[in-house]
C-alpha cells in the first residue's frame, strides 16, 4: 500500500528534521515514488542529513561529476559521516592525491575506523609502491587493524621474511621504530 500524492506533498512541505525527511526519503524509494524521494533527498541533505548527502555524492559520482561529489561528501564528513571522509580518500587517491587521500584517511581512523588506512595501504601495494604501503599498514595497524597486522605479516612473508624497506636499512631503536607490531 502507498500513500496518495497529497501525503507525499505534506511530507515535503512541512517536515523539517532531516532524520524524519531521510527516513521519508527511503521509504518513497521502496514504494518506487522516485520523484518524491528524489525532493525529500534534497530537502533532507538541504537540512543537513549525512545519508541524504552521501548518496547525492554517489549520485553525481556516477554521473560523472567528481568535484560536486567531493563537496558534498565534505559536508557528510563534517557533520560526522566517517564513511563519507573514508569515500573521500578513495577519491583522492584514485585521481592521483595521495598525500590528500592519506590525511583523510588518517582522519577516518582517528574517529575509529581504521578501514581507510588499510584500503590505501593495498591500493599503494597495487600499484607498486611498496615502501608507502608499509607505512600506511603500519599506521592502520598502530590504530588498532588486525586486516593490517595479518597483510604485514603476508608482506614480511613475501619479501622472505626480510623487512620491506623503508625500514630494513638499519634495526630498529627508540627513534626509529619497527614498522612491525609488537605483541601486547
Amino acid at each position: 500500500m502507498c500513500p496518495p500524492a497529497s501525503f507525499w506533498h505534506a511530507a515535503l512541505t512541512y517536515l523539517t528534521h532531516p532524520d524524519d525527511l531521510d527516513n521519508l526519503t527511503d521509504a518513497a524509494e521502496k514504494r518506487h515514488r522516485l520523484q518524491w524521494a528524489h525532493h525529500l533527498r534534497h530537502r533532507a541533505a538541504d537540512r543537513g542529513a549525512p545519508d541524504a548527502l552521501y548518496r547525492l555524492a554517489q549520485m553525481r559520482e556516477e554521473a560523472g561529476d567528481r568535484e560536486s561529489a567531493e563537496a558534498l561528501l565534505r559536508q557528510a564528513a563534517d557533520r560526522g559521516d566517517t564513511y563519507a571522509l573514508s569515500r573521500l580518500a578513495v577519491m583522492r587517491e584514485r585521481a592521483g592525491d595521495w598525500e590528500g587521500a592519506e590525511v583523510l584517511a588518517c582522519q577516518v581512523a582517528d574517529r575509529g575506523d581504521t578501514h581507510a588506512l588499510y584500503r590505501l595501504a593495498v591500493m599503494r601495494e597495487e600499484a607498486g609502491d611498496q615502501e608507502d604501503a608499509v607505512v600506511l599498514a603500519r599506521r592502520a595497524a598502530d590504530h588498532g587493524s588486525t586486516a593490517s597486522l595479518c597483510r604485514l605479516a603476508q608482506m614480511r612473508k613475501e619479501a622472505g621474511g626480510r623487512v620491506p624497506r623503508p625500514f630494513s636499512a638499519r634495526p630498529p631503536t627508540a627513534a626509529t621504530p619497527s614498522p612491525w607490531p609488537t605483541w601486547r
